[in-house]
């Protein structure tokens, strides 16, 4: 994976304090993180519409890319940190919401092809979640 430095200038971002913080924070997670996350991680040194901004830039340049969820919340995932990937190269893939601690993962393994439907439907997008348990919890219950 590409540093933060160079992801930004790879996709035509100004390389500002506040998107390389962010880009960290994203890098760092390991999980789909919302705002709210975010903002914990920066320690709230920035308010909340700077990182509105810097979320839509990342989404706009395919750093990013939103996660299903189930709630009012939006949570957002890294995507692979390949300069030349846009979110419409990345398979579709499910997701794991941990039922323990919460978080989110992109399950990049199992992908979906084409959707036939039936009828007259047109499918646009496949956005699947699996509940459970994570690796982390699942090793924690397992030590218990």
């Amino acid at each position: 994976m590409n540093s933060p430095e160079t992801l930004l200038r790879d996709k035509k971002l100004r390389v500002t304090q506040v998107r390389l913080d962010a880009l960290k924070a994203f890098m760092d997670a390991g999980f789909a993180i919302s705002i709210f996350d975010l903002m914990d991680r920066l320690e709230n040194n920035y308010d909340e519409a700077t990182l509105y901004r810097t979320i839509n830039s990342f989404s706009d340049k395919d750093i990013i890319h939103t996660v299903p969820a189930d709630g009012k919340t939006a949570y957002y995932a890294l995507n692979n940190g390949n300069t030349n990937v846009t979110t419409a190269d990345i398979p579709a893939h499910a997701h794991l919401k941990c039922r323990d601690c919460g978080h989110t993962y992109c399950l990049k393994n199992i992908k979906f092809g084409d959707i036939e439907t039936e009828g007259n439907f047109k499918a646009e997008f496949i956005d699947i979640v699996i509940y459970g348990s994570c690796e982390v919890c699942c090793t924690k219950s397992e030590e218990k």
